[in-house]
């Protein structure tokens, strides 16, 4: 039941959440960051959210962050 309710809420792959783990380390982002982005896959406003709180996003890197979510989205 456990596995069915996991499925239903997925929204990436394991390998493509891989993928983005590894691109987003290039852009400098903590390991907290990423593992934030990966869980929640935000949107530009749920973005800017995560940011008030972790200064490893800058203005200059949530652009790119934003198309890295979602080139790899399901």
């Amino acid at each position: 039941m456990a596995y069915e309710h996991a499925k239903m809420f997925t929204n990436i792959t394991p390998a493509k959440a891989k993928k983005l783990q590894e691109e987003l380390l290039s852009l400098d982002l903590t390991p907290e960051v990423i593992t934030t982005i990966i869980d929640v896959l935000p949107n530009k406003y749920q973005l800017d959210l995560i940011a008030e709180k972790n200064k490893s996003i800058t203005d200059e890197n949530k652009e790119q962050i934003i198309e890295l979510i979602e080139k790899n989205k399901k």
